[in-house]
């Protein structure tokens, strides 16, 4: 999320303005963590396999399915979840 992103910049000693910055200009899009998205993440918090995730991925999973992007990632535990969303493998 954009707060927590924003976080680790700051305790690092960092410019937030400027990490956003060069985030954007590699065509990232900063988006912010919605009501919808927490209500996601504590329902999927109760069920297998979802529970296993960290909130920082169910937060990632959240996202892509409330704006159906598809989904990249190295974790191919997330390979085999059934949310509506499409996963691919970096790996």
């Amino acid at each position: 999320t954009e707060h927590h992103r924003e976080s680790h910049v700051a305790e690092r000693g960092g410019d937030v303005s400027a990490a956003s910055t060069d985030l954007e200009a590699y065509g990232l899009l900063v988006q912010p963590f919605t009501a919808e998205h927490a209500s996601l993440c504590a329902k999927w918090h109760t069920q297998e396999p979802l529970m296993e995730l960290s909130l920082a991925d169910r937060a990632c999973l959240a996202l892509a399915t409330t704006s159906k992007a598809t989904v990249l990632t190295a974790n191919a535990d997330w390979l085999g979840l059934e949310l509506g969303v499409t996963v691919r493998s970096l790996t």
